[in-house]
């Protein structure tokens, strides 16, 4: 019964760490540079189609939207989750 239960809990513990969310680290963006560094999943704010990262330590946001016409998607570099204000 003991290794039963200790492999229900192990199985259980090795989903939960294989469906967390690494963070992503950016680099290589000249301007503005502040934009490079560690960024985590947050929840997708409503009227976004894909995964939203806060950067750790900046106001910056990195996200999966559509832009331009209805089938074109990319990833964007921002201040806020808004890409209509052209920032």
């Amino acid at each position: 019964m003991k290794n039963s239960l200790l492999i229900v809990v192990l199985l259980l513990v090795s989903v939960f760490v294989t469906n967390a969310q690494d963070p992503l680290i950016v680099s290589g963006i000249t301007v503005p540079s502040g934009a490079n560094g560690t960024y985590e999943l947050i929840a997708t704010p409503p009227g976004l189609i894909g995964p939203v990262y806060k950067h750790q330590s900046a106001s910056y946001y990195l996200y999966y939207d559509q832009f331009g016409t209805p089938s074109e998607f990319y990833w964007n570099i921002d201040n806020n989750t808004n890409d209509d204000d052209f920032i």
